[in-house]
């Protein structure tokens, strides 16, 4: 039997979703659903639930509406608070009636209370995305006592980054009796009633589009009441999608076009505020109104879409906008010709401001995840992995072949280092090495027939998740490593930068104005301020950038070499040397 354990309808009220807290939450003018509860269960029956749930937010109000249907049983999602902390855990609890919603609801403040009350009234209970951390951040400690107060766990939510889940199935999976036992005692819980914990799916779907796409199967039930005594006894096993940023960013404007369609001046406003997530980096600063605007008049429109279909018109939006911004730049040198267009480039980013600020929050509990996992299972964690990102990695130049021979010193079978380029994505890529599409490129002075490709954002931050690098080392300031350097920043993953070209002297040489060679100064100063860390081949060189007022904390030496088996006395050819022109 499949049933999808975790789902909303326009009952839930007023927003507290994390994507959505700029929506207007102190006012109320957003709601955490614009599905009605009717609907909400439509949508599950037509993708092949056989029972049907709703999961609304200290409320049973929509679910009551439901329950003249055979196959529909109450439910409600709780935040209970753990007192000597203040973190809070979300439960969902079935079966409930009005009596058992109004006792629920007084003992929130107090999970002990609140779980006590669940096992003495034999209510079905899961707790929901149990590596979610509120307020946070979570610890062994935490994890220990999550596990002995509920004995199901949502293995899967179909609005949660997939390292979350994995973690939580991880951790759940290693414990038994004996463990469970254990951990009681030395937290002061009574042993609990279960044995193990089990696992279940659920959509959490709150826009009425991906409702069933997560699920939970469950033995053959012939009532409603048979469904839960197989839940309650952890006969569950989940099914379905993961989130990701593309169903969530499209929840984002299926409830943007509803919180619209109720309240055209506020619902617009507090939809702004959302879709155009604030801490975007160096991008965020002066982008348009008449962008921000242009973007919400569309929000109905692509919510009507599929999230893939929505993902690539705004990508596609973007990727115009910037290329008409950058590729007629013609100065002759990168830096100038990126900052000739740089107001172009900005409102270009607003198109996918949404799928970044997603990126953003996806990345950072990603990052919890990995953390987490390092503290409680360090024998499952694997070294960091690593992307390298060189501008210009196709050309001949001292910075190409650099990376390049760190690349080969780096042991083959680790996999842990990958180089990644902007040009040309075609099958001759190897396996350590990864390629971004170039919306259009800027030349190079003084290197004929260099070109940097200028990379689409948004597929920078979409590569850096799916190969789910920890730490991010950008070879120059060009445009691919500027794209590194702001997903990083979104992400919260660490950027170490490499200092190995003097810029501003470089422009001051080029172009012989000083005013020049200041303006490109700044912009390298801003880029390296912004790293964790940058590398640089000496001390000296260290030296030399903090007395030009870099703010830098964290400086490496990365000392150059010579290779000794290729540059060898032994490889020397007389003939070779006599017909390349001899000389000292």
């Amino acid at each position: 039997m499949r049933v999808d354990l975790h789902l909303h309808s326009r009952a839930s009220g007023s927003a507290t979703l994390w994507w959505m807290r700029r929506l207007g939450v102190e006012s109320g003018d957003v709601r955490e659903s614009y599905t009605p509860p009717e609907e909400s269960y439509r949508m599950v029956k037509n993708a092949g639930m056989d029972f049907v749930t709703l999961t609304d937010h200290e409320t049973i109000e929509g679910a009551l509406s439901l329950t003249h249907n055979a196959d529909f049983f109450t439910g409600e999602e709780i935040s209970a608070r753990f007192p000597e902390d203040g973190n809070y855990v979300d439960v969902l609890v079935y079966g409930l009636d009005d009596y058992d919603h109004r006792e629920l609801q007084a003992r929130r403040q107090d999970v002990y209370e609140l779980v006590h009350y669940l096992r003495e009234a034999k209510l079905a209970h899961v707790l929901a995305h149990p590596m979610y951390a509120m307020p946070g951040p979570l610890d062994r400690t935490a994890v220990e006592k999550r596990l002995v107060l509920f004995g199901v766990w949502e293995f899967i939510n179909g609005s949660r980054p997939a390292a979350q889940n994995h973690l939580s199935r991880e951790i759940a999976e290693r414990v038994g009796p004996v463990e469970l036992r254990q951990m009681a005692s030395r937290h002061g819980l009574q042993v609990p009633p279960h044995r193990w914990i089990s696992g279940t799916g659920g959509s959490d779907d709150h826009g009425g589009l991906y409702g069933g796409a997560t699920h939970t199967l469950l033995p053959r039930a012939s009532s409603v009441e048979e469904l839960l005594e197989a839940l309650a006894a952890g006969e569950s096993r989940p099914a379905g999608e993961d989130g990701s940023v593309e169903k969530v960013a499209h929840t984002g404007f299926q409830i943007a076009t509803g919180a619209i369609s109720e309240n055209k001046e506020a619902g617009l406003t507090s939809a702004l505020r959302a879709l155009l997530p604030s801490r975007l980096g160096p991008i965020s600063t002066g982008a348009g109104d008449g962008r921000q605007q242009s973007l919400m008049k569309h929000v109905p429109a692509l919510a009507r879409l599929g999230r893939f279909e929505a993902r690539a018109t705004l990508a596609g939006v973007y990727e115009r906008q910037v290329t008409a911004a950058l590729g007629g730049a013609s100065t002759g040198f990168p830096a100038l010709d990126f900052l000739s267009g740089i107001g172009g480039f900005i409102d270009g980013h607003v198109s996918i401001a949404p799928y970044l600020g997603v990126h953003g929050y996806f990345g950072r509990e990603t990052g919890k995840a990995v953390s987490l996992r390092r503290e409680l299972m360090p024998e499952t964690s694997e070294e960091p992995r690593v992307g390298v990102f060189v501008d210009g990695l196709d050309g001949i130049h001292g910075v190409a072949t650099m990376y390049e021979n760190l690349q080969d010193l780096a042991p083959e079978e680790s996999g842990h280092l990958t180089l990644v380029r902007c040009g040309d994505t075609g099958d001759n890529i190897g396996d350590r090495t990864r390629s971004v599409r170039a919306l259009t490129s800027l030349s190079v002075p003084l290197y004929d027939g260099l070109e940097l490709g200028v990379p689409s954002l948004l597929e920078v931050m979409e590569l850096i998740a799916s190969e789910e690098y920890r730490v991010l080392h950008v070879a120059t300031p060009g445009p691919l490593g500027l794209a590194a350097l702001i997903s990083g920043l979104i992400l919260g993953i660490p950027v170490v930068g490499a200092y190995h070209t003097e810029f501003g002297a470089y422009a001051r040489a080029l172009t012989n104005d000083p005013l020049v060679a200041e303006v490109v100064e700044v912009a390298v100063r801003e880029f390296y301020e912004r790293c964790s860390a940058v590398a640089v081949p000496s001390q000296a060189t260290a030296l030399a950038l903090r007395n030009r007022g870099y703010r830098i904390e964290n400086f490496e030496v990365l000392k150059n070499g010579v290779d000794g088996a290729l540059f060898h006395p032994k490889r020397r050819d007389p003939t070779l040397h006599d017909d390349l022109g001899g000389g000292n």
